[in-house]
């Protein structure tokens, strides 16, 4: 067997342990890369369900808060857009239905007026 030389034994040495450097190097780099893309898919996740979980709350709240509403207006006893269309379904029917009472009760005021006068 022949003797390589020292310097050459050295140099050849230095290379195997960067190739070995590089090759862990690698692997890390690899590693993380993975781990980044699987955290990345998770706060993805993460902030989905928060959106959704939000959403479902402005939901709530605005349900309850017309509820809310809805039931102090009732207390308050206000009318209703369908009592007032009631009201004027009524008032229209009086009005419709009294012209014929109006002028005799306008001919017995003028009666009543005439024999004062006399």
């Amino acid at each position: 067997m022949a003797q390589k030389n020292p310097v050459q034994s050295a140099f050849d040495a230095s290379k195997d342990v960067a190739q070995q450097a590089q090759d862990r190097l690698e692997a890390l780099v690899r590693d993380v890369s993975r781990s980044t893309e699987e955290q990345a898919a998770q706060v993805q996740s993460v902030v989905q369900e928060l959106v959704d979980r939000s959403r479902d709350n402005t939901e709530r709240i605005s349900d309850r808060i017309a509820k809310q509403v809805q039931t102090q207006l009732a207390a308050l006893g206000l009318a209703t857009k369908a009592d007032i269309a009631r009201l004027e379904r009524k008032i229209d029917k009086l009005q419709n239905a009294s012209p014929a009472k109006k002028s005799s009760a306008k001919k017995a005021a003028k009666k009543k007026s005439s024999a004062k006068k006399a």
